[in-house]
């Protein structure tokens, strides 16, 4: 049976339109692709600091709250962030000049070297090592790890205009978002095929997961890596801060921990012939460090994330891979919202349907204008 010429009309309208929504979206992803970054970090401290801004915004005008929000999160986030950024870049460049000629000492000098060697071929009668892991060797590779180190801390000096510019922007957008945060929620709602209570359900998991992240899981690293680089001070190792650092982002991954940095840095004590101090590092790792988590995480975390460690690792290196840093967060974020997608689905699709819902806005409209 021949189609009527109407219903012909009326597919060949939804196929131009369909391929001009999707040419729309296409070059819409392209303009904002580059300023993903700046979007991520802005919504997320916009979420962790609605809180505050919605206290002030109950006595203020909503400029001024978002204006003393915005100030709130340069002394508590921005300054001490670059302030610690600034002397660990420092440290990393004193450590990459320094460390290849204090290593090439230590395999030189009789008792450390001699201690090494004896190390070496204890390997080498299990592995056969001798090969590749000579003196000469380590000080090859050592040197080719120090270029590498020295070229890749210039390329991030390099890039100091730059994320100087992406920081100006992550606080234009971020006063926006705490000032009309609302109304872009409620315009995302509007477009969402969902029930409102299934789009509520997925924002109150987005928001359970960035505060789970953020007041559990970054503060206990930090705990972590305060320990781990004052042990370091005390017992004068080398680019205390440095280690400290380290030892607080491999505390961030599940199942990764500080005893990665520390062990090692006791066996160099011991091959130093600095048993005392070996041991004091390690007893303050195993019982100090290594009892914050255990004691922190169930009473800050708990099951507010409501997910498995092995899937929680998977999504933080994946998330790392993707967005960077951002990825400590947003790679569980992306697992639970896919989670809560598939929940939609198992139970028919968002049957729940919008038929008093009004259309939302697709820009919200401005408030009072901003502060100069």
């Amino acid at each position: 049976m021949p189609e009527s010429p109407r219903f012909a009309e009326d597919r060949s309208r939804w196929i131009v339109l369909v391929a001009a929504t999707a040419i729309a979206v296409y070059l819409c992803w392209k303009m904002l692709q580059p300023f993903l970054s700046v979007v991520l970090w802005s919504s997320m401290l916009a979420l962790l600091f609605s809180p505050v801004q919605r206290r002030l915004a109950r006595r203020l005008p909503a400029s001024l709250a978002a204006t003393l929000t915005l100030l709130l999160v340069l002394a508590t986030v921005i300054v001490p962030l670059g302030a610690v950024t600034g002397a660990l870049v420092n440290e990393i460049s004193e450590f990459v000049g320094t460390a290849p000629e204090r290593l090439k000492r230590l395999l030189e000098d009789p008792a450390y070297g001699g201690r090494i060697q004896q190390g070496l071929d204890l390997l080498d009668q299990h592995f056969d090592l001798r090969k590749n892991l000579t003196r000469e060797a380590l000080q090859e590779h050592l040197g080719g790890a120090g270029q590498s180190l020295v070229k890749g801390t210039f390329n991030v000096l390099g890039g100091a205009l730059g994320a100087l510019v992406n920081l100006a922007f992550i606080l234009f957008a971020l006063f926006f978002l705490l000032r009309d945060g609302e109304r872009f929620l409620a315009a995302v709602r509007g477009y969402l095929p969902l029930a409102p209570a299934e789009s509520d359900q997925m924002f109150e998991r987005t928001r359970e997961i960035i505060q789970a992240s953020v007041n559990g899981v970054l503060l206990i690293a930090a705990l972590q890596g305060l320990m781990g680089g004052l042990a370091f001070a005390v017992l004068g190792l080398p680019s205390a801060l440095l280690w400290g650092v380290v030892m607080m982002l491999l505390s961030i991954l599940p199942m990764v921990g500080a005893g990665l940095i520390w062990l090692p840095a006791a066996l160099l004590l011991v091959a130093q012939g600095a048993y005392g101090k070996a041991i004091v590092l390690v007893l303050w790792g195993a019982l100090a460090i290594g009892s914050v988590d255990n004691f922190l995480r169930p009473r800050l975390v708990g099951q507010r994330a409501r997910m498995h460690e092995l899937v929680i690792f998977f999504a933080v290196l994946g998330g790392l891979r993707v967005f960077g840093v951002l990825g400590l967060f947003f790679g569980p974020v992306v697992v639970a919202v896919t989670t809560s997608l598939f929940e939609v689905f198992r139970r028919g699709g968002g049957s729940g349907q919008r038929p008093d819902a009004a259309p939302q806005p697709s820009v919200p409209p401005a408030a009072d204008p901003p502060p100069v």
